[in-house]
């Protein structure tokens, strides 16, 4: 570099200096004239060599050298070019830091320090004057040894010990070092700053994190305008939105796969520059859920599991609940199928969802054949020459199943059934004998159904309309009965659900086979024209509850469950309240009455049904398969075999069963007023063997009818005992679930002691008395006579339910101090109940293995509930024994003596197997539980019936005030077991003997008739 380059240099560098228009210009700027001046100085320090002959030079002023910041030294700096670089940046950088009003760092001073105050060698005082001018060419002698030895004094001694040959290039390549490392300051300092905005690097982003992916730089307003933008190698600078002092990329539309995006900025020197990238995957694609076909379809009212398949890395969630996902399968237990849709959310690693809502398709239950029955009222069975008839029918194979009226349109219950409230109003009459009218029937191999006409019932509207039972009557807006069919009930009401309950329990009882219930709807008419007391709900949901209410009733005794309805119901369902689905979802089968004489013209496109019995029964059954399908429900038609404005004889009958069958139905009722029957129509089919009944074993037929039986022998005192009291001990026990007892309510789950005082005070009030789950598992109930048992059990041993103060004293908020004070206040309530602890006993206080064995000691029983409550569900079986030893082992290191024989399911998820639950091996250290407890559902079978499965006992969640579910919580179901009496469980006062009515005697278990008292 000549001395013209580096002038140039240097004034370039003096001007960005001075004029610059940004900090960083400026700071660049000074960085040059620093370098300059560097090269400036080792420039003058670069003799030419001297040879060995040369003649002596006189010693001459050296030029004045400008060093940085401004010092000026007149003899060499013997810095070593090693530090050159160092040296530069260090001082560029105070250069900055003094630009932008900050402190030069520790080593930027040091370096600033050594160049301004570096201490100046000792100077030769300068001669002023010359003695004598001396003529040109001559030298005394005297002046040249004085010349020589300046000469000698004045040689500097060299700073470091380079060959004369490269001393030359050394310094060179010590300049073009300065040069680039000053230029490299320059550029850095001049870069742009760039603020990035946007997500972390090989960041996973989905769709919802997609539609508001966003990539952003903050700069001042000349940097975001030459930005350059390159989204996968192409330019989209043009895609870019500058406001507000950021430029931006909107990502909402990338589509999937890996994506790079870059953005570069240049500065005001040649060759600065600034730049920033983002590299991310983008994969919109939700994750695929292979549901296990097989695991859609369940049988009614039987336990199933649900479930599926994913991809690696896929989560899952069933109704809310996060499941385990074992080598990309899951699966959900249920004691029964779900009848409300189950939703299932898969969510991927980029937080890709997969939401669906699954409606397990139940399968209906099958009776011993598909039904082909006809119709017979009780005057009807009654009546010798009509019954005749019927069971000439049956003889010759035309039908295998007789519908006999149990309560008709007149609201009579037509045989003598115990049932206090119909004989308060006088709807019991004794017409036939139903026992026997079964038997009969039963002999031949054919299946009784039981027909109650429901919510149609003038007896009963009547007697609630004198008696000021004013809400159990539909009424007309101005507040008189409604008087259509001569007195319509409210199905809403609870008595009259209740009553008409109660006659298809009766009927159960008494081994019918069937209940099927009609008018199970409102009115038809004008809906502005009635009016329902007390209820605001929806009506064609009141109807499909008291069915599910029916249903439940029934179950103990296997009974199927049937409701007709009207043939427009399936297109029309808001015209008489019947919605076909909820119905459905609530019975084993769905009647609808078909008879051709009741459609209008042009109905399902047959322009004259009553003239074309095929087409109307065939188009309207397909349209009623299609609402029941996955509901669990069949349908079985009613049929016309009765004449009405057209002749019906076999050809009419037979056509609408062809239509039937056609629809994919084989099964039908028929229906005739008069019980006289097409026996033409009928094709014969196959006979059925002796049916069962509940009163005991089937006998072969012989003739039309049997004895009556003989009268039970009279009762002795304790029987009479047991009768007075209305000793149940086959009757239904709740097993209620506590957790939490908190002043705030706590959960759905939770009580406040106020909340859980009151429920105490409920059960005193009607009849309850507490006993421990073992005592329900072993059968042990020791009861007053007239009282029901009910079992308190406690999950997860929280301080709520017991705690002491400083003084040892049980604090009175919790579990256990209400229920002492609730057993001072109330003589004759023992402390008794099952806590099921989990590996913290009462929050992990030190006084919590006291605690249990206090519990032990004050009636309670101790319970597994396993060590960590995590649902066996997402879990080996493995790790299933083992949880419920170390379970175990929390209760015995407290109480050696303890015998744990329950075992309550963390969040009821069964293990897999099953038998897991109730017997196992694990470590050397075995186990077996003599029950097992689920969640809630529902009352628990008596221990002394067939239908008591001690390995599946169900518990009734707690229903605090504002529950988000409160149906089929304790308060409901302790309201329908007051409504419903003789389901409940009440003792007779002897633990020896096992009391009921006697039509109960077919759900005794048979191992325990020998302890059997009926009366």
């Amino acid at each position: 570099m000549d001395d013209q380059q580096l002038a140039q240099l240097r004034d370039w560098g003096q001007r960005l200096e001075r004029y610059g228009k940004s900090p960083e210009l400026r700071a660049a700027g000074r960085a040059l004239d620093l370098a300059t001046a560097e090269i400036d100085r080792l420039r003058s320090q670069v003799v030419a060599p001297e040879g060995r002959d040369a003649a002596p030079q006189s010693p001459a002023r050296a030029p004045r050298r400008r060093l940085p910041f401004g010092v000026e030294a007149e003899e060499e700096d013997a810095e070593p070019l090693t530090r050159l670089s160092d040296r530069l940046l260090e001082n560029s950088a105070a250069a900055v830091a003094r630009q932008e009003g900050r402190s030069p760092s520790r080593r930027g001073r040091t370096g600033a320090t050594a160049v301004a105050e570096r201490i100046p060698p000792p100077v030769r005082p300068r001669r002023t004057e010359m003695t004598r001018a001396q003529p040109e060419g001559i030298v005394t002698a005297a002046a040249a040894e004085r010349t020589e030895a300046r000469r000698t004094r004045a040689k500097p001694i060299p700073a470091w010990n380079v060959p004369r040959p490269g001393r030359g290039t050394l310094i060179a390549a010590g300049v073009a070092a300065t040069l680039l490392l000053a230029g490299w300051a320059a550029l850095r300092v001049a870069a742009p700053d760039l603020s990035a905005e946007g997500p972390r690097s090989d960041a996973k982003i989905g769709k919802e994190a997609r539609r508001s992916l966003s990539f952003a730089i903050r700069a001042n307003e000349e940097t975001l305008r030459k930005a350059r933008w390159v989204l996968d190698a192409e330019d989209v600078t043009h895609r870019v939105v500058r406001q507000n002092g950021a430029a931006r990329f909107s990502g909402a539309a990338l589509p999937d796969g890996e994506h790079a995006l870059t953005v570069t900025a240049d500065g005001r020197l040649p060759g600065s520059r600034a730049q920033h990238s983002w590299r991310f995957t983008v994969d919109t694609s939700p994750p695929q859920v292979r549901l296990d076909q097989s695991t859609l379809k369940a049988p009614v009212l039987q336990p199933m599991r649900l479930a599926g398949s994913v991809d690696d890395g896929v989560a899952v969630a069933v109704a809310g609940r996060s499941v385990s996902v074992d080598d990309g399968r899951f699966s959900v237990g249920y004691p029964r199928p779900p009848t409300r849709p189950v939703s299932v959310v898969a969510t991927d690693a980029f937080d890709n969802r997969t939401s669906m809502r699954v409606r397990v398709q139940l399968i209906p239950r099958r009776p011993r054949a598909p039904l082909r029955a006809v119709h017979v009222t009780f005057y009807a069975w009654a009546d010798p020459e009509l019954r005749r008839g019927i069971l000439d029918l049956v003889d010759a194979g035309r039908v295998n199943a007789v519908e006999l009226d149990l309560k008709d349109e007149s609201g009579i219950v037509g045989f003598d059934a115990p049932i206090p409230f119909g004989r308060r109003i006088g709807s019991i009459q004794a017409v036939y004998d139903l026992p026997q009218a079964i038997d009969t029937l039963h002999r031949r191999g054919v299946m009784v159904v039981g027909r109650i006409v429901a919510f149609r019932d003038p007896i009963h509207a009547a007697a609630a309309w004198k008696r000021g039972w004013r809400s159990q009557v539909i009424q007309t807006p101005s507040g008189e009965p409604y008087a259509g069919y001569g007195g319509f009930t409210n199905f809403a009401d609870p008595a009259v659900r209740r009553y008409n309950i109660d006659v298809a329990r009766v009927a159960a009882a008494a081994g019918i086979d069937d209940v099927l219930y009609d008018y199970v709807r409102r009115p038809d008419g004008p809906i502005d024209g009635m009016r329902f007391p007390n209820f605001q709900g929806n009506l064609g949901r009141s109807i499909a509850t008291f069915l599910g209410e029916a249903r439940q009733a029934l179950q103990p005794y296997g009974t199927f469950l049937g409701a007709s309805v009207f043939g427009v119901a399936a297109t029309r369902p808001t015209e008489v309240a019947q919605p076909i689905p909820a119905m459905a979802r609530n019975v084993d089968y769905i009647s609808p009455m078909l008879y051709p004489s009741h459609w209008g013209p042009g109905e399902y496109g047959v322009s004259y049904p009553n003239g074309e019995p095929y087409a109307i029964v065939q188009r309207s059954l397909r349209d009623f398969q299609r609402q029941v399908r996955g509901t669990g429900a069949r349908v079985v038609p009613w049929l016309q075999d009765f004449s009405l404005g057209v002749t019906y004889g076999p050809a009419e009958v037979r056509a609408q069963i062809e239509g039937a069958k056609d629809a994919g139905i084989r099964e039908w009722l028929l229906w005739d007023p008069l019980v006289t029957y097409t026996s033409e129509a009928l094709s014969e089919a196959r006979r059925l063997g002796p049916i069962p009944t509940s009163r005991g074993k089937a006998k072969a037929a012989a003739a039309e009818s049997s004895p009556e039986p003989a009268a039970p022998p009279p009762p002795d005192s304790a029987t009479a005992k047991a009768a007075a009291v209305r000793a149940n001990e086959l009757g239904d026990v709740p097993v209620l679930m506590y957790h939490q007892i908190r002043a705030d309510g706590g959960g759905d789950y939770d009580l406040t002691p106020d909340e859980f005082r009151a429920e105490l005070e409920r059960l005193w009030r009607e009849g309850y008395r507490p006993v421990k789950a073992v005592d329900l598992v072993r059968g042990e109930l020791d009861l007053p006579a007239g009282k029901s048992p009910v079992v308190l059990t406690f999950d997860d041993s929280t301080k709520e339910q017991l705690a002491v103060d400083a003084t040892d004293d049980v604090k009175p908020q919790t579990a256990i101090g209400i229920m002492l004070d609730f057993a001072r206040t109330h003589p004759g309530f023992e402390l008794a109940g099952t806590f099921y602890p989990n590996r913290e006993p009462f929050a992990g206080v030190s006084e919590g293995p006291r605690l249990l064995r206090w519990l032990v000691e004050h009636g309670f029983e101790l319970g597994n509930h396993t060590k960590d409550h995590i649902p066996f569900s997402e879990m080996s079986g493995e790790e299933a024994r083992r949880q419920i030893v170390l379970g175990r082992e929390v209760i015995t290191d407290a109480v050696p003596e303890a015998r744990v024989k329950t075992l309550a399911l963390p969040l009821g998820a069964w293990p897999t197997p099953r038998s897991i639950a109730w017997r196992g091996t694990w470590n050397g250290q075995s186990y077996a539980h003599d029950g097992i407890f689920l969640v809630g559902a529902e009352p628990a079978r008596s221990p002394f019936t067939h239908a008591f499965d001690p390995r599946a006992i169900p518990r009734i969640r707690t229903t605090p005030k504002g529950a988000s579910d409160p149906e089929y919580g304790s308060s409901w179901w302790l309201d329908q077991l007051r409504r419903d009496p003789a389901r409940r469980y009440v003792s007779d006062g002897d633990p020896k003997t096992i009391a009921f009515p006697r039509p109960l005697a077919n759900t005794l278990a048979p191992r325990l008739r020998g302890r059997a008292r009926p009366y």
